[in-house]
């Protein structure tokens, strides 16, 4: 039987949610003990066709010739019979409701789960066994999504890798846990011991001091286009101090940027060309446009689901290499030519201001040396196409 992992503090008000609000704790039991196999509860419907009592007397003895095991104490599970109660009845209050009741913010961020069917097949977590661990997952995870270099050694990234067997992916898309695949003895992950499964994972992870600020900087990079350490730490204490509530991660980084604390950002082909779709109105013609939309994007070297590895796309200036500028000039004049009568009206007009305005840039417009490209270009959709590649609608300059 495998070591209880050593405990990780819950937030304060999650601790208050819980104790306070029973249908929020049979919620959160659900999502920690049956989302695995199930899925949300919305998917799951179980309490739909079984009464209650059947559905408290599988719970706690499991099902026999499934996967399903005992949860309760008594047959070798980690459910109280309470606590089998009380997903009982969040069951019962959801099909009274027809939908998810209401519950603390607290309790309902925790219900996320982590386990994408994408990037279990990306990464091969699905072929990851017991007797054969793959690292792939582990690693990135570590590395990438939740740390960065520095903050983990060796031996962490196989001891997460063990406690993560066992998950596959089935022939509808859906994320299953496997029992007989896992290697369930207890692990040292960063520290904390007793960890031999998923939760007890993302508990180690979640429990590192570098995790809300590896998280900060990465979202400040990409949103603010800095990782200036003061920035970084506000975001970052406002996001431990909400409980890793990934909403407050970003209202605070995004109030960083209201503040003037950021730097020019460049956008990516595919944020960029999302935005010109949206301020030209402009509508593609599946039929015609989507072999020349895929060939353009991928020139310009973001074809989307198609990173050049795990880490994503570079970013910054390596968008301005010529071959990709040459792509977005193609696309930008499909967008033109694609664009609503009222913007391709006010790319004829001789003030660059006119378009400017259609297009949502800021008050200052186009600089001197963007306006004399838009007026040595033809007026109407060749125009257009001009501004839509201009530095001022390419990069995103934050307020001051």
């Amino acid at each position: 039987k495998p070591v209880a992992p050593t405990p990780t503090p819950l937030p304060p008000d999650l601790v208050l949610a819980l104790a306070s609000n029973p249908v929020a704790r049979g919620a959160w039991l659900y999502a920690q003990n049956c989302y695995r196999c199930h899925q949300d509860y919305a998917t799951a419907r179980m309490g739909s066709t079984l009464d209650p009592d059947t559905v408290e007397r599988t719970i706690k003895g499991g099902k026999v010739g499934s996967n399903m095991p005992a949860f309760a104490i008594s047959e070798g599970g980690p459910l109280r019979s309470a606590d089998i109660k009380l997903i009982v009845n969040y069951i019962e209050a959801w099909e009274r409701l027809g939908v998810t009741p209401a519950l603390p913010a607290a309790v309902r961020n925790t219900m996320v789960q982590p386990l994408d069917p994408a990037m279990l097949l990306y990464l091969d977590l699905h072929t990851s066994t017991g007797r054969q661990p793959n690292e792939n997952y582990a690693r990135e995870l570590l590395e990438l999504f939740a740390l960065g270099v520095g903050e983990y050694e060796e031996a962490d990234v196989k001891a997460a890798a063990t406690a993560l067997t066992g998950w596959v992916l089935q022939r509808t898309g859906d994320v299953q846990f496997a029992p007989l695949r896992h290697d369930d003895d207890p692990q040292e992950l960063l520290g904390a011991s007793g960890v031999h499964n998923l939760d007890t994972v993302l508990s180690a992870v979640v429990a590192h001091p570098a995790m809300p600020g590896f998280l900060a900087r990465s979202l400040a990079e990409e949103v603010l286009g800095t990782t200036d350490e003061t920035v970084t730490g506000r975001i970052a204490d406002a996001f431990a101090a909400s409980g890793f509530d990934c909403r407050e991660l970003l209202r605070a980084t995004l109030q960083e940027g209201i503040d003037g604390h950021a730097e020019p950002v460049v956008l990516a082909p595919v944020p960029w060309f999302a935005q010109s779709m949206r301020v030209c109105e402009a509508g593609l013609r599946p039929q015609a446009d989507a072999g020349a939309l895929a060939q353009y994007l991928r020139d310009a070297g973001q074809l989307p689901m198609l990173p050049p590895n795990v880490a994503g796309w570079p970013g910054g200036s390596s968008w301005f290499g010529s071959g990709a500028l040459i792509a977005r000039a193609n696309l930008a004049s499909l967008v033109a030519r694609r664009a609503s009568s009222a913007v391709v009206d006010a790319a004829r007009s001789d003030d660059p201001a006119v378009l400017a305005e259609v297009l949502g840039l800021p008050a200052a417009g186009f600089g001197d040396e963007s306006a004399a490209a838009l007026l040595a270009a033809p007026r109407g959709t060749e125009r257009l196409g001009v501004a839509l590649v201009t530095p001022e609608f390419m990069i995103v300059e934050a307020p001051r």
